[in-house]
């Protein structure tokens, strides 16, 4: 079966061939999609990389889900590592494990320190509780 390569994108890929393109990573145990085009997300037979491994290597993946990583390793295509959740479930793990540049911020952009006492969630984002009371306060004086 003929396969096109380019920029990431795959075209008529098997199970087999497969193998003879993802990279092992031994110590993470990764499996590394060579070639990641724009975001770093590869393509295989017109889908995502991540997706087109989770429904070959685990089975079907229900609408609304999105595939997410263990080891966040953005290339990694290696089934053990992949999990089935929502966006909010997926923006949960990143913050959770303090990924993305605003996971990182010890402040709202106000100022506010995200402490415990100050922080709460709300679909998958850290708020800041001082300033929802900011805005609260706000939108009863104009009532």
């Amino acid at each position: 079966m003929a396969k096109t390569i380019m920029r990431g994108c795959v075209e008529e890929l098997t199970k087999d061939a497969f193998w003879q393109i993802a990279v092992p990573v031994p110590i993470a145990g990764c499996w590394l999609w060579p070639g990641t085009g724009g975001g770093g997300y590869g393509k295989i037979n017109g889908m995502g990389a991540l997706r087109w491994a989770y429904e070959t290597f685990i089975g079907e993946i229900p609408n609304g889900m999105f595939v997410c990583h263990r080891c966040d390793v953005i290339g990694c295509v290696n089934p053990d590592h992949l999990f089935l959740g929502t966006n909010g479930d997926n923006a949960s793990d990143m913050h959770r494990k303090r990924r993305g540049g605003y996971a990182i911020r010890d402040k709202c952009k106000h100022g506010h320190p995200f402490t415990p006492e100050n922080t709460y969630t709300y679909r998958g984002a850290r708020c800041c509780r001082a300033c929802n009371r900011a805005a609260a306060m706000r939108s009863k004086a104009y009532s």
